[in-house]
């Protein structure tokens, strides 16, 4: 009766430590699982910010198309514009010196 009696205190502080691995690795396997959920998530931010600064980079390389497409014809309609100011102008002067 002492042998079993001694087997079964062995046995139970077997499935003692047991239990308290299995609780602990339960434990662990949590928080494994909500670090994985918090690094996704981070994960998403990021790839969400990535692809916002994309469009942007993408919105502002599409303005300086434009307004490098604008700007010659700006400089071409300005030496337009002074070239008939200057000829309206010496038009003028010769009017006025011949009258």
């Amino acid at each position: 009766m002492g042998g079993e009696n001694s087997r079964g205190r062995i046995l139970m502080r077997a499935m003692q430590l047991s239990q308290s691995r299995a609780r602990e690795a339960e434990k662990r396997a949590v928080m494994a699982s909500e670090m994985v959920v918090r690094e996704s998530v981070k994960l998403c931010a990021y790839k969400h910010w990535v692809e916002m600064l994309e469009i942007r980079v993408l919105v502002l390389e599409k303005e300086k198309r434009s307004l490098s497409e604008v700007e010659p014809c700006g400089v071409s309609l300005c030496f337009v514009l002074a070239l008939c100011f200057g000829v309206a102008g010496m038009g003028f002067m010769i009017g006025r010196c011949l009258l």
